[in-house]
């Protein structure tokens, strides 16, 4: 989900421009890629779940 917690609030927050790059990388390509080639594709980076473990306490 595109929030201004995941990355989106460094491009501006929640902008149309940014909703479109949303739909236009990941929503549109449903299951026709690999996940981490679309995420890759969204952020410009791979994923990374240590902010979400050191969130939750987990790190």
């Amino acid at each position: 989900m595109l929030t201004a917690s995941n990355g989106s609030r460094r491009n501006g927050g929640l902008l149309r421009e940014n909703g479109d790059h949303f739909r236009e990388t990941l929503l549109s390509r449903g299951g026709s890629e690999e996940a981490m080639s679309l995420f890759r594709a969204f952020r410009g980076r791979d994923a990374n779940i240590a902010p979400l473990l050191e969130r939750r306490g987990l790190d």
